[in-house]
Formats: C-alpha cells, structure tokens, sequence
C-alpha cells in the first residue's frame, strides 16, 4: 500500500481531483437541495483570475479581472472587484 501514504503525489493529486469534484457538484446542486423557497436568485463571488476556468466550466459567468459586478435587478449594488489575490467576479443567475 504505498501508493496510499499521504506524501506520495499520487494521493495528494487524487485528493485534489476528489475535492474538485465535490466542489463541481455542490455549485451544480445548490438550488435543488434548498428548493424553490430557500434558492438564492444569484449565486456570485470573487476568485483568483488563475481560478476562473473552475466557475466557468461550472456554469458562472466570469468577469474580466478589475471588471465591475452589476447585479442588475437583483439590487442596486455596484461591487468592485476585490484586490489581488481575488481579481474576478463569477456570477450566475439560476
């Protein structure tokens, strides 16, 4: 079993594959498991801009790094985007 010790790469880059896994599935699930009373009209954020590829491959819109958040008709909040590290805004309106 030495492909399981904790300091093999191996495990550490499976671990990270299961862990992204589980944050995919999370984003995907959040208004089916809080249901139509409870789910948020807008799931947003703030990321590295080395990160953004994450969100939009699970469904957000991702913004230009230093972009301006609009969220429109859902408030009348203008965000700017966050200091380094967290450059980009993702957002996404189910």
């Amino acid at each position: 079993m030495r492909y399981v010790r904790p300091s093999s790469m191996t495990w550490w880059a499976g671990l990270l594959a299961m862990l992204t896994g589980i944050a995919s599935l999370a984003l995907a699930v959040i208004p089916q498991v809080l249901g139509a009373d409870l789910s948020p009209d807008v799931i947003f954020g703030a990321a590295a801009s080395e990160h953004a590829v994450f969100f939009q491959r699970n469904g957000f819109d991702v913004l230009q790094p230093g972009e301006r958040l609009d969220l429109g008709a859902h408030t009348d909040v203008l965000v700017d985007a966050a200091a380094a590290p967290l450059d980009t805004w993702f957002v996404r309106a189910p």
